[in-house]
């Protein structure tokens, strides 16, 4: 009994025996993985390094030497000698690095025109057709440039901008995308006359003395479409401006008289419909061609226009204390209401005609 009471633990032990091998290679199974995870992630956080280094270097030799394509490639070349090697590679590092400036252009500006009233909201897209290191060699940028006459662009934002982490101005929201191709997409809130113009999108060289490339150079013109904001009629040589209520003049009976309207401040793209009438009847006008009103042009940095139609009136004894009214309105869908200036007048019969 006591021999047996010594085997028995004896073989209880090697019953379990296996299991506690296993369990010991396995533990080994993931000290070794562990190691060479460690390994591995050193290697590759190495690797990663290198190859922002190799980045960084690429887009140097694309900044220093962005106008001239040998010595790029000279420097690209020594970038490739110098990490060759240690990772192993066959081709070129940047063989697409140093095109020619001009192999980089704008493939697609969208939309092609904007034309909208005030109040809303657009959403332009300017598209690069490379990502490369080239890019690195540009400054993205939208810039606006105001219909006034003689204006030049305004700078918004560009991607050195963004990249510093700055916000544009709240009126405008830009999104800078890399994935594919390189894409500078420009959301312009709460339309109004002064964005009447152009959205320029470019790239501009960072290199010194480097003369812009046309490629890289597009705009999209937009129409903001503008209310009359003014509207002042003359009958002969009396004026009433947006006043309904005028200052009565007197006429004797007969004509031809000259009347003319001028309505100011619509964007001449929308449209402007000016009507003369007198007692409620329709004055045969003509009207002349728009021209910039300079001192509203001036007070509201932006352009604003000026049209004038005229017409002849003849007065009769049934026109006494009527009047004669123009109506100025844009003709956009959603116009304001038409502004009115009108001149009640008495009309002074003489008998016998004299």
């Amino acid at each position: 009994t006591r021999e047996q009471n010594i085997i028995i633990p004896l073989k209880t032990f090697n019953l379990f025996a296996p299991s506690y091998e296993l369990t010991r290679f396995k533990m080994k199974f993931v000290i070794l993985l562990c190691v060479l995870s460690v390994v591995y992630a050193a290697d590759l956080k190495r690797q990663l390094g290198t190859h922002l280094q190799i980045d960084a270097r690429i887009a140097q030799c694309v900044r220093d030497h962005s106008t001239n394509e040998a010595q790029c490639d000279a420097c690209c070349d020594k970038v490739h000698q110098d990490f060759a090697a240690e990772l192993g590679l066959e081709n070129r590092l940047c063989h697409n690095g140093c095109n020619r400036q001009d192999d980089v252009r704008i493939t697609s500006l969208t939309p092609t025109t904007i034309a909208t009233k005030a109040g809303g909201e657009v959403t332009m897209t300017c598209v690069f057709n490379q990502n490369l290191q080239i890019i690195l060699a540009q400054n993205l940028q939208w810039a606006h440039r105001s219909s006034v006459p003689g204006s030049e662009p305004v700078l918004l934002t560009d991607q050195a901008t963004l990249q510093a982490g700055a916000t544009p101005p709240e009126k405008y929201n830009i999104v800078f995308d890399t994935q594919e191709d390189t894409t500078i997409a420009l959301t312009v809130k709460n339309l109004d006359a002064s964005d009447d113009g152009e959205f320029i999108c470019q790239a501009s060289p960072k290199a010194a003395g480097a003369d812009q490339n046309d490629n890289l150079i597009s705009s999209i013109k937009t129409t903001i479409f503008s209310d009359v904001e003014n509207v002042e009629l003359t009958f002969e040589e009396e004026a009433s401006v947006s006043d309904e209520s005028g200052t009565v003049v007197q006429r004797q009976m007969g004509g031809p008289f000259k009347v003319m309207c001028t309505a100011s401040g619509f964007n001449p793209a929308s449209g402007v419909s000016v009507v003369v009438t007198l007692d409620g009847q329709q004055v045969p006008t003509t009207m002349g061609e728009a021209t910039l009103h300079e001192d509203m042009t001036a007070a509201a940095g932006a352009a604003r226009y000026t049209v004038t139609v005229e017409g002849e009136i003849e007065l009769g004894p049934e026109h006494h204390q009527k009047r004669v009214q123009c109506e100025a309105r844009a003709t956009f869908e959603g116009a304001a209401e038409s502004l009115k200036a009108s001149i009640p007048f008495d009309v002074v019969v003489y008998p016998d005609g004299n």
